[in-house]
């Protein structure tokens, strides 16, 4: 695509016009406050909790990285601590995630390779099914990784000054995006293998591969210490390390759970697009494509995480999107560049129109699902948050310690803390409680009036499955007693 324009008035135009997309496909979301998801909850609790001092893994217990949050904390801070103003951070970070997309294929592809791309990854990522619309992990590790791939493909490209300190660089995002999630650290070994891969095989190439080594991984380790260096300051280096580590679970979802979403996915139309544009650019690669060699290799490995960790959920199929949106872009890009054979001068236009068509042909699938989520408002089987965090609200003051072992959302729906800094009861976190955050909990409830559980598991069933927390258990079915239903949400108050 040829233009008159500066480049930086293109990309200015590109940018705006990804942005207006993303705005528009997300319009649903950043509307719908009442079905705020416990991950998006415990986030927002987590980023308004930093705006009081308070610190991820230190004062607030967590097995996630915190960057997002720390992100998130500066959103409210400079446009209010809100619900949309989490939404509204999304549309950004899904913004410049595609155009990131559009960076990259103009330095793999072109630059018409690029826009088709960022396309089918903003269709892929405003679907409903991957639950990224609002406040998650997952888009923060896609961004800083993707901008670790544009720095190191730069770095090939730059006179060996240069090149070191992009190659540094591309390390310090590599960081970013593991301190997003754990596994944003897959990108070191996906630039290491690609350089491995690609290089003749000799001594002098492997002396050189050893030193591209040696920097990128010197710029990771930069990049962890931007917030270990902080964390120890006031006493929390141990808990970063732990925390962004991660803790090995007990359970683990089988491969038929694991293939379970992807083919869900592929028929809500969530990957269907992604895929069937980038299947043919999959059987037209060669055996010395250097860009191909990347994307398969990013591809790969990022399907690999999926298989290796633990427990799997629709947002991690995201880490798949990058390498295959940008298949997808190279493929539309040769249609574009065959069609316009047929249409001398009328490149742009048909690049518009491409573009379109691929818009219009997702919309279908979009509304489908936009279409259940509208239904879910209705259903009373689902938790009204909302209306359990008014109940909260009018019995409480915004001092009194609540303990939600469901619907822990509600802590900052209804601005009430938790009694310790162990605060999500999800399965991975009942799971990895230690003994003494079970004896702090069991010590503070009888402070707590309000306990929030679910009518779809009782206490007992909890007891049942997580015996090692019976301290807790065990207080509560002996000191609490029902008071309401909610919905799915049963309040139980102190006697």
């Amino acid at each position: 695509m040829t233009s008159n324009k500066p480049l930086w008035i293109t990309f200015a135009i590109i940018f705006l016009a990804l942005l207006s997309i993303n705005t528009t496909l997300r319009t649903f979301p950043m509307t719908e406050p009442f079905l705020l998801a416990e991950d998006e909850g415990s986030m927002n609790y987590r980023a308004s909790q930093i705006l009081d001092g308070k610190i991820p893994l230190v004062d607030l217990d967590d097995h996630k990285t915190p960057i997002p949050l720390f992100l998130a904390a500066s959103g409210f801070a400079l446009m209010g601590d809100s619900v949309l103003t989490s939404r509204i951070l999304m549309v950004l970070v899904h913004t410049i995630g595609a155009f990131l997309i559009v960076l990259l294929g103009r330095r793999m592809f072109s630059l018409s390779a690029g826009i088709l791309g960022a396309v089918v990854y903003t269709i892929a990522t405003a679907h409903p099914s991957y639950d990224v619309n609002y406040l998650r992990h997952e888009p923060f590790l896609v961004v800083f990784g993707l901008g670790a791939v544009l720095l190191y493909l730069t770095a090939m490209q730059r006179v060996q000054s240069r090149k070191i300190f992009l190659i540094f660089l591309s390390g310090v995002f590599i960081a970013l995006s593991y301190l997003s999630k754990q596994p944003g650290g897959i990108m070191l070994p996906i630039l290491a293998l690609h350089r491995l891969l690609t290089d003749s095989l000799s001594w002098r190439n492997l002396w050189s591969w050893l030193r591209f080594t040696s920097v990128i991984t010197l710029g990771f380790v930069a990049g962890f210490a931007i917030l270990l260096f902080p964390y120890g300051a006031v006493g929390g280096a141990d808990e970063l390390l732990l925390g962004s580590a991660g803790v090995a679970r007990s359970y683990v979802d089988s491969l038929s759970q694991r293939m379970f979403f992807h083919i869900e996915l592929i028929f809500s139309g969530a990957l269907f697009f992604p895929i069937i544009f980038a299947v043919p650019y999959l059987l037209s690669l060669k055996k010395r494509n250097n860009i191909g060699i990347l994307l398969v290799i990013w591809l790969g490995i990022a399907e690999l995480s999926m298989l290796v960790t633990p427990t799997m959920s629709a947002e991690h199929v995201m880490r798949i999107l990058p390498p295959l949106a940008l298949m997808g872009g190279a493929t539309l890009g040769q249609v574009l560049g065959f069609t316009a054979k047929f249409w001398p001068g009328g490149r742009t236009r048909l690049l518009l129109i491409i573009s379109l068509m691929v818009l219009l042909t997702s919309l279908p699938y979009l509304r489908e699902e936009l279409d259940q989520r509208v239904e879910l408002i209705h259903d009373p089987k689902v938790p009204q948050r909302e209306q359990v965090a008014m109940y909260i609200r009018e019995r409480t003051s915004p001092e009194d310690p609540i303990l939600a072992l469901r619907f822990f959302s509600v802590h900052y729906l209804a601005d009430r803390p938790p009694p310790t800094k162990f605060f999500t009861f999800g399965d991975i976190n009942l799971q990895r409680m230690m003994t003494d955050d079970i004896a702090d909990i069991a010590n503070e409830l009888e402070n707590v009036k309000y306990v929030i559980a679910s009518l779809d598991e009782s206490i007992e069933g909890t007891a049942h499955r997580f015996p090692h927390i019976a301290p807790i258990t065990n207080y509560i079915l002996e000191n609490y007693e029902l008071e309401a239903i909610i919905g799915q949400a049963v309040i139980l108050r102190h006697q």
